[in-house]
C-alpha cells in the first residue's frame, strides 16, 4: 500500500494532463468585450492599474467619462459575473453587452492630459 502511493507520487510529472474545459462562447465574448473596453480607455488616456479590481477601475472610468458611467458599470458587472461568479449569460444578455460596448465606443473620451 505504501509502495503503491510512493510510485504513484513519482509518476505524477509523467501523467497526462487533464484538459481544462473551454469557456463558453458567451463567457469568452463578455470577457473579450471587457478587455476591449479597458484597451480603448487606456489608449484614450485612462489605463487600468494592475492592482485595481474591476469595480475600482469602473469608478475611475466613471470619473474620467461621466456620461458613460452607466455603460461602464453594465459591462463591468457582467464581466465580474462571468469571470468571478458561476454565471452563464443568456444570448440576450450578451447582445445587451455588445450593444452597450458599441454605444460606448461612439463616446468621445476627453483628451489625454499632457503631464
Amino acid at each position: 500500500m505504501l509502495a503503491t502511493r510512493f510510485f504513484r507520487f513519482l509518476s505524477l510529472p509523467f501523467r497526462r494532463k487533464r484538459r481544462v474545459q473551454a469557456a463558453s462562447p458567451e463567457i469568452s465574448s463578455i470577457r473579450a468585450i471587457y478587455r476591449r473596453m479597458a484597451d480603448w480607455a487606456a489608449s484614450a488616456g485612462c489605463p487600468r492599474n494592475v492592482a485595481q479590481t474591476p469595480y475600482e477601475y469602473q469608478r475611475v472610468l466613471a470619473l474620467w467619462l461621466p456620461e458613460a458611467g452607466e455603460d461602464f458599470a453594465f459591462i463591468t458587472n457582467h464581466y465580474v459575473l462571468v469571470r468571478y461568479g458561476d454565471c452563464l449569460p443568456s444570448r440576450g444578455t450578451l447582445d445587451q453587452v455588445r450593444t452597450t460596448w458599441e454605444k460606448l465606443r461612439q463616446a468621445k473620451p476627453p483628451l489625454p492630459s499632457k503631464t
